[in-house]
């Protein structure tokens, strides 16, 4: 996700805007990925979009395997309010006790909008 020669995400809006980068004498564009600031505890919605418990020496117990990367270039027509976890459907909640109901999915769907009428 990270790697310059992969799909070279970061973190950070204004990092993100930087032309491009060179690694090795390289010119390599950027991403930026919202997903990143919906990790843990204190972020809006879930903790992550995929819960696994296992039985190893680590554990994150929350991963976010569902990504959305964004070139600079659409950064003004995203609305960070825009982008949601999807814990509900209708009237069925996907969560239970803070984990996924495996008998529905395996992973919480992720929602983007992105008004493409703004700053056109």
């Amino acid at each position: 996700m990270i790697v310059a020669d992969g799909f070279h995400a970061v973190m950070d809006k204004n990092v993100a805007n930087i032309v491009d980068r060179r690694v090795g004498g390289k010119s390599y564009r950027l991403f930026y990925n919202p997903m990143w600031s919906r990790l843990g505890d204190d972020s809006v919605g879930s903790c992550g979009t995929y819960y696994y418990n296992n039985s190893g020496a680590s554990n994150y117990f929350w991963h976010t395997f569902d990504q959305i990367l964004l070139r600079p270039d659409l950064l003004h027509n995203y609305d960070h309010s825009a982008l949601h976890v999807i814990t509900r459907i209708a009237d069925q909640e996907l969560l239970t006790s803070d984990r996924i109901d495996e008998r529905l999915s395996d992973h919480l769907p992720i929602v983007l909008r992105l008004d493409i009428e703004r700053g056109a």
